[in-house]
């Protein structure tokens, strides 16, 4: 039987060629504690504003009760149209470097709350009454103009770009991009005074698959860190706002006019503006 002694030391001698590869991946952590595929990425903190620059049709109107048929005609209403409003969120941009192309290229994408969106009348809709008499001008009706607020609506836009830095290791690295957008809303409302005060229609804003064009910089700050300044233009968002079961109140002796539903296209054409505060790892 061997000694005490050598019993001990071949026994720490056996924990010590146990230890020694988690010893090695623990120094190894210390010295470089981030993975390799972590360093292809980067973050961007800041916040989106999303600006509309609307294109829209005029109103239409279909299936009218006898009252309607009296004051309005289907349409096109010439003149008449609607806007959206701009509105702003606190935003997160993850990015990923591929793997090739010596780091000129990355893909990006945008994680932000749902925007809410107000929908506005414009032209003659918003100012002047639709109908104040019965087309043969012998009746008022009192239909008063609709005013500036017509409804709201959620609205979240999933949007990935593919994007090209020109210099990636520089200091100041402006970059371009190309990516889609699927326009996206929910929980739409109607709003307007005139056209809740009977009953409260319904909405319903279309989904649209749409291009992105993408243009920003970012400028290295302290290690790690940079600002991030990025526009985007999103391009061929035609949505259709379709409005159905509304009713209008007329004045006596006429009955109250319905309207079973109204009808606007819209291309959104949003600008998206973002200023942030950049991490890469």
């Amino acid at each position: 039987m061997l000694p005490k002694n050598t019993l001990r030391a071949l026994a720490l001698l056996g924990a010590t060629l146990a230890a020694a590869p988690s010893q090695a991946a623990f120094f190894s952590f210390v010295e470089n504690p981030e993975p390799e595929w972590l360093k292809n990425f980067y973050v961007k903190a800041g916040f989106t504003i999303i600006a509309p620059d609307v294109d829209s049709g005029p109103l239409e109107f279909y299936d009218l009760n006898p009252t309607a048929q009296l004051a309005l005609d289907p349409g096109p209403y010439a003149g008449t149209g609607t806007d959206v409003s701009t509105e702003w969120n606190p935003s997160l941009t993850i990015g990923y470097i591929l793997p090739w192309g010596d780091r000129h290229w990355s893909v990006e994408t945008i994680l932000a709350p749902p925007f809410e969106f107000e929908f506005y009348a414009t032209g003659r809709a918003r100012h002047e009454p639709l109908a104040s008499h019965t087309r043969g001008g012998n009746v008022e009706t009192n239909i008063p103009a609709l005013g500036k607020n017509l409804g709201k609506t959620m609205m979240l836009p999933p949007t990935v770009t593919l994007v090209y830095s020109f210099f990636p290791n520089a200091i100041y690295r402006p970059y371009v991009g190309v990516g889609a957008s699927y326009v996206f809303s929910y929980d739409e409302e109607i709003t307007n005074r005139e056209m809740t005060r009977i009953a409260e229609p319904d909405i319903e804003v279309t989904d649209k698959l749409a291009w992105v064009l993408q243009v920003g910089i970012d400028i290295d700050l302290y290690k790690n860190f940079f600002s991030s300044l990025d526009l985007k233009y999103v391009g061929g968002a035609k949505v259709e706002a379709e409005v159905t079961d509304i009713w209008l109140r007329t004045d006596e002796p006429l009955e109250n006019a319905y309207i079973g539903k109204s009808i606007v296209e819209q291309e959104l054409n949003p600008w998206v503006l973002q200023l942030n505060l950049g991490f890469r790892f």
